[in-house]
């Protein structure tokens, strides 16, 4: 089975790479590194998808925003099903979310793809989707979801990583035993040609009345937790200035109280150039 799916990630990976104007530089640097990846990693054509075989949840998902991206429409297809591209035995279904107390939450927005209706019929597959706190996916995973949508109005390009943290479930749902992730990330970066800004968040599956500025954090402390390079084809040094600091000013933000679930390990180093 992980040879079958190895080679068919692999053929996906040329397929990509060779198919005409299918190549871009946004699409290349929003891929983690081969390390940050599960068993079977697919690309749908709004998003690429790296799924958890045995937690039957996203591992990531990366996207990139541009403005041309931003013209929406078409309306939620709510149309939420299995990802064809996974065997039914792997894939979460309906019937595990029903009357679980969990939202079917989005990884990739449906906001952010509704700039093609294949797209937003994509975005709903369960591949995309992992079971989240109400409070949590209409609150502050909903106000980070709208505020990135914002910061990707103002710059040439919008970079996204988002998954759930590893290792740290608080349960299952459904026959299938799909995992309830206890927290999630969203790392970004906003490429500003010549130039790069990057932040990430943390946040715990669970409502939150908390700024969004106080589950911000550098992305090389969100690597540190993943063991894995997210941005890795992201130009040096762009990527190192991008994943070291975060420039509160750029990303209209006030420093506040540090709640992030990864309790402050790893680096946290932020820097405000009005102060310097």
């Amino acid at each position: 089975m992980k040879q079958h799916f190895f080679i068919g990630f692999a053929l996906s990976v040329f397929l990509w790479i060779c198919g005409e104007g299918l190549y871009s530089q946004p699409v290349v640097w929003c891929m983690p590194s081969w390390d940050c990846a599960s068993e079977l990693t697919l690309r749908h054509k709004g998003y690429f998808v790296s799924y958890d075989l045995v937690r039957k949840i996203p591992a990531w998902v990366a996207y990139y925003i541009v403005p041309e991206r931003m013209n929406k429409a078409n309306r939620r297809s709510n149309d939420f099903r299995p990802d064809p591209l996974i065997p039914l035995e792997y894939s979460a279904t309906n019937d595990d979310y029903k009357a679980s107390g969990f939202d079917r939450g989005h990884l990739a927005p449906a906001a952010d793809m509704a700039w093609s209706t294949e797209v937003m019929s994509e975005s709903f597959y369960f591949s995309n989707m992992t079971p989240q706190d109400p409070g949590f996916n209409r609150g502050i995973w909903k106000k980070l979801e709208d505020q990135v949508r914002k910061w990707a109005a103002e710059y040439d390009t919008m970079l996204i990583i988002t998954g759930p943290l590893p290792g740290r479930d608080k349960g299952f749902i459904g026959q299938g035993k799909v995992a309830v992730p206890a927290a999630f990330y969203k790392a970004l970066v906003a490429w500003n040609h010549p130039s790069a800004q990057g932040i990430a968040f943390v946040m715990p599956n669970e409502s939150s009345s908390q700024p969004l500025s106080s589950f911000a954090i550098t992305i090389d402390s969100l690597e540190s937790v993943l063991a894995c390079n997210l941005f890795a084809a992201l130009p040096e040094p762009a990527q190192q200035r991008a994943e070291s600091t975060i420039n509160w000013h750029f990303w209209h933000l006030k420093p506040s109280t540090f709640h992030s679930p990864l309790n402050n390990k790893g680096k946290n180093k932020a820097t405000n150039p009005i102060a310097q």
